[in-house]
């Protein structure tokens, strides 16, 4: 072999090295290359790759899909944190937007006053008043222009206390008045000149409401109302009670009565009886008799009449006198309460109708068998129904051939091509209803529904299943004498 070896394995490979088959091609790089040692690789371990470490040392371009210093910041540092703010400003995140004054404005004069307000230099603190309160509009100021003074304006209109030297309401008069009228008069009461002592009443006692003046208006008199609501006694010449009737009454109508009793007058000799005795026993029944026996006192009816003639009849009703009712009206014929008698006869076949002569029977002797419908003309056939063979509730119909049949008899007359009495003579050879086929001269059924032509079994010689046949001579011969006309 290539190693000098009898009949040795080793062999030229592509890289022209002699090797086993184990080594071969063992000089050849991964990219294929011999003797390349893999140089033609890039970072990324691609072969003739673009990939190059960046500026961060990141591998990066080529085969990678990351874009060379992609990892340094606005500042150059890799991995940094610096960023570019609002204002363009590469900075530190804690540095964002140093550059941009309180109004968004980079490198702007606007700043924040005492009160908090975002302004032009030239407007600071323009929202503070004169007590230097943010916003205050001077509310901190009193009436007397002191910053938190305790000066107020009084009920009169008037700036007063704190340090004006004033009163407060110096100006108000006893009822509250600015610069008012009103004093205290002899009752202590604040009044108006025109009311002074207006709370003294006609007795001149404050406030006295006149309880000292009497009924007739005498300032400490002695006239009482009386039991009747009447001033008397004292100055009014009148004795106290005078309008009280016998009963007590004021302005009362009672009376004494001759019984000497005290009443009303519609109750005048109340105590008196009938008789004219006071207190007496004698009274007046029911029906106008004055005496005291009770024994003949008239009695009530059972129509509630005193006296009156209505009585219990034998159906427990109140029946005569006043009642308007006779005796007995509650029973017709059929005993108490019960209806009267109606008219019927007898249903002998149950269909409900009955015949016969009617006769009157109460709801109480009624039966099955009773009806009060009496118009049957057969009572021996319920429902008076008969069918076309004259039998009662018979099952017989007219069939389609104008025949009385019964349901299993139905169209019995009918032949099989559904022709009354027909007899099946309008069904052909084959069976077939109105068919045209026929019975041909071997006795064959052909024609009509029967794929068979009439005649098809007569031979050339006019023989049913014959064995004549037409030669080539055109002679209808048997099969033994076929051609026997032809020459050699």
């Amino acid at each position: 072999d290539c190693a000098g070896i009898c009949n040795g394995l080793s062999v030229i490979d592509d890289c022209d090295v002699c090797n086993l088959p184990d080594d071969f091609n063992s000089s050849m790089d991964d990219c294929q290359v011999c003797f390349g040692n893999n140089v033609d690789m890039d970072c990324n371990n691609d072969c003739f790759g673009t990939a190059v470490i960046d500026d961060c040392g990141i591998c990066s371009d080529g085969e990678t899909g990351l874009n060379p210093n992609a990892d340094l910041d606005c500042a150059g540092e890799c991995f940094g944190s610096s960023i570019i703010d609002d204002c363009d400003d590469c900075v530190l995140p804690d540095n964002f937007n140093d550059s941009m004054d309180c109004a968004g404005i980079c490198d702007g004069i606007a700043l924040i006053d005492d009160c908090g307000l975002c302004v032009n230099p030239d407007f600071y603190n323009w929202v503070m008043d004169d007590c230097q309160v943010c916003f205050g509009n001077n509310e901190d100021m009193d009436c007397n222009n002191d910053c938190f003074g305790t000066a107020v304006i009084d009920d009169c209109g008037i700036c007063s206390d704190g340090e004006t030297g004033l009163e407060p309401n110096a100006d108000l008069d006893c009822a509250g008045i600015c610069n008012g009228l009103s004093v205290i008069d002899d009752c202590d009461v604040c009044n108006l000149p025109d009311d002074f002592n207006s709370s003294m009443d006609d007795c001149q006692v404050c406030f006295g409401n006149n309880v000292d003046m009497d009924c007739n208006n005498d300032c400490f008199g002695t006239a009482v109302i009386d039991d009747c609501g009447i001033c008397s006694d004292g100055e009014t010449g009148l004795n106290p009670n005078a309008d009280l009737d016998c009963a007590g009454e004021c302005f009362g109508s009672s009376i004494i009565d001759d019984c000497d009793d005290c009443v009303l007058p519609d109750n005048f000799n109340d105590s008196m009886d009938c008789a004219g005795t006071c207190d007496g026993l004698a009274y007046i029944d029911e029906c106008n008799t004055c005496d005291d026996i009770p024994d003949n006192d008239c009695i009530m009816d059972c129509n509630d009449e005193w006296g009156g003639s209505a009585n219990i009849d034998q159906c427990g009703y109140c029946t005569g006198g006043n009642t308007g009712l006779e005796p007995e009206y509650a029973d017709l014929g059929c005993g108490c309460d019960e209806p009267a008698p109606q008219l019927y006869c007898i249903d002998n076949d149950g269909d409900g109708l009955g015949s016969g002569e009617p006769q009157l029977i109460c709801q109480a002797d009624l039966s099955d068998i009773y009806v009060s419908d009496c118009s049957d003309e057969d009572d021996a056939c319920a429902g008076d129904i008969y069918d076309c063979a004259g039998i009662c509730n018979g099952l017989s119909v007219i069939d389609d051939c104008d025949v009385c049949n019964l349901p299993d008899d139905f169209n019995s007359s009918m032949d099989d091509c559904q022709v009354c009495f027909g007899n099946n003579v309008d069904m052909d050879c084959n069976n077939d209803c109105f068919g045209t086929a026929v019975i041909d001269d071997c006795g064959i059924c052909s024609d009509g529904e029967t794929g068979l032509n009439p005649n098809a079994d007569l031979d050339c010689a006019g023989e049913c299943f014959g064995s004549s046949i037409i030669d080539d001579c055109d002679d209808c011969v048997l099969p033994d004498n076929f051609n026997d006309s032809m020459d050699c």
